[in-house]
C-alpha cells in the first residue's frame, strides 16, 4: 500500500532547551547569574571554575562568548529582549533564560 499526497498541519509545537548533561540548573553547578532582568551589565558568580559563558538568542544566535572567567559582561550592545545564557563549567553545563532592558 502506498500513501501519497497526505496533507500534513502543524498547529502547535513546543521548543524546549535542554542539555546533556541532565538538565542541571545554575544552582547544581555553584553558579549565580544577576541581575534579571539585567541592564547593560550582567554579573556571574561560581564557587567553581568557569570554562565559558554563552549568551544566544532564542533562535540560537550567539551573541557572546567569554572564554575567560569575568565576574562582569557587558551587554550593552545587544537588544533588549529574551536570551538564553550557558554556563560551561568542570561539573557540567547549565542554561538560564534572562531578559534583557
Amino acid at each position: 500500500m502506498e500513501v501519497t499526497d497526505i496533507p500534513i498541519a502543524v498547529t502547535d509545537f513546543e521548543v524546549r532547551i535542554t542539555n546533556s548533561d541532565n538538565d542541571l540548573t545554575l544552582e547544581d553547578i555553584g553558579v549565580k547569574v544577576y541581575p534579571n532582568p539585567v541592564g547593560d551589565y550582567l554579573y556571574v558568580d561560581s564557587e567553581n571554575e568557569i570554562n565559558q559563558i554563552t549568551v544566544t538568542d532564542l533562535y540560537g544566535k550567539v551573541l557572546l562568548i567569554s572564554t575567560y572567567f569575568d565576574k562582569s559582561n557587558n551587554l550593552s550592545s545587544i537588544s533588549a529582549g529574551t536570551y538564553i545564557v550557558q554556563v560551561k563549567s568542570k561539573l557540567g553545563n547549565a542554561n538560564q533564560k534572562i531578559i534583557k532592558l
